[in-house]
């Protein structure tokens, strides 16, 4: 059996934590999930897990789908009844890949502009 090293077991927590606080803004539970720390520990864990988790050849993956996340994050208010918490989740999701995708972005600037 693999042993789960600490930046998979960041991936998994910041990716059921950021499905969790999607579901409780969703229905309704503003005053936890609108915290400001929760956007911080968002981005921290991110960054966190693209610093230790994405490896060079994962790079260009990473930047296209935290792109993709980002881009259709919005479109689904526009479903009836359930696409107010489907946003929310996905938000969350998003805010999180798009921190995620910062370290190597950085990384593949420096490279071409050393």
């Amino acid at each position: 059996m693999k042993k789960i090293g600490f930046s998979a077991w960041l991936y998994i927590v910041g990716f059921f934590g950021a499905v969790v606080l999607g579901l409780l803004e969703g229905l309704g539970v503003d005053a936890v999930v609108n915290a400001v720390w929760i956007a911080w520990l968002l981005v921290l864990v991110g960054v966190l897990i693209g610093l230790f988790n994405i490896t060079t050849s994962e790079t260009q993956n990473v930047l296209l789908a935290s792109l993709v996340l980002g881009a259709a994050s919005g479109i689904l208010t526009l479903l009836p009844t359930i696409g107010g918490t489907l946003d929310a989740v996905m938000s969350k999701i998003a805010f999180l890949s798009l921190a995620v995708a910062v370290p190597p972005a950085i990384k593949i600037l420096w490279k071409n502009l050393s």
